[in-house]
């Protein structure tokens, strides 16, 4: 008999970020699991800045029929959780609670856990981390530093002329493309000394390894305002704001070293609590089959600050 597949909900896309997804899954838990889309079909929402899929807009022209079509359709199906994941931007007010059959168990920063607890009018007591904090643990064996700056461009900046600036200023650096094999990416970046990086997951692994890194900011390509910065370093209560880059302005080791302020002993907690909480979901199985299709109560979802 084979073993039980894990609906799994990410972006499956050529960026080490949303990659991670999979490594996970495979080399730290080995869960058989597939990639699914609809909202109905998913039982755990993984890394990347899509919580709002949690929390879908009510349709133009909202009718309560709607609301009980949908509420149906969710009762019918397994239980969902989330984790590690987290807002692009701050919920709006449409956004539509989905009830006790939704599961937090970690959510990226404290911005997003706001967000959650403004839509579903209740507090929650849940770790707080991006999935990506497991990182180290996809790596065999300790790490050789080779390299003293990594330079880590989102993919939509790969050819942004302020790479190459940066590779002026730095000319010994190791531009490290995204979209290349995830696992090698993740290499790369723990051989680093210090890391430069405008996506924001080349930011997560390094901190991951404890690797100093600066968040920096090239153009307008990629998608968003920073909030999914400023959600990922409110999980440590520190502040990043983005280096802008310009030709005649770029950044300086030293000024890198005395700023850098994300704790390795939060960051290590924080990748325990992730794991921890991932590892007991997938173990408890409840992902297999809905309670509700078996009779029993909704009840409130564990994980939350009623547990």
């Amino acid at each position: 008999m084979s073993a039980p597949t894990l609906k799994f909900s990410y972006a499956k896309i050529p960026n080490m970020g949303d990659l991670l997804n999979e490594l996970i899954l495979e080399r730290i838990f080995h869960v058989p699991f597939e990639n699914v889309s609809k909202w109905a079909d998913w039982n755990l929402l993984g890394i990347g800045s899509c919580l709002s899929c949690a929390f879908p807009r009510r349709p133009s022209g909202f009718h309560p029929l709607w609301t009980l079509r949908h509420l149906r359709d969710c009762r019918r199906k397994a239980s969902k959780a989330v984790w590690g994941t987290g807002f692009m931007a701050e919920p709006d007010a449409g956004a539509f609670a989905r009830g006790g059959w939704l599961r937090f168990l970690a959510v990226r920063g404290r911005l997003s856990l706001r967000g959650v607890e403004k839509i579903q009018g209740e507090k929650l007591d849940i770790p707080l981390g991006d999935g990506g904090l497991l990182a180290p643990l996809l790596l065999e064996g300790a790490v050789r530093k080779t390299v003293e700056v990594g330079i880590v461009p989102h993919f939509r900046e790969k050819q942004a002329p302020h790479v190459q600036w940066l590779r002026e200023r730095f000319p010994e650096a190791r531009v490290i493309d995204v979209q290349e094999d995830p696992l090698q990416v993740v290499r790369q970046i723990a051989e680093c000394e210090y890391v430069l990086s405008s996506s924001l997951h080349g930011l997560v692994v390094a901190d991951s390894f404890h690797i100093p890194s600066l968040r920096l900011r090239l153009t307008d390509a990629p998608a968003g305002t920073g909030f999914k910065f400023d959600d990922y370093y409110s999980a440590y209560g520190v502040e990043a704001p983005a280096f802008q880059v310009e030709r005649d302005f770029l950044p300086d080791l030293a000024v890198l070293k005395k700023n850098y302020s994300v704790p390795a002993d939060l960051v290590d907690e924080r990748r325990e609590e992730m794991r921890a909480v991932l590892e007991r979901f997938l173990k408890e199985g409840n992902w297999l089959g809905s309670s509700l299709e078996r009779g029993s109560s909704p009840g409130r979802p564990r994980g939350t600050a009623m547990d």
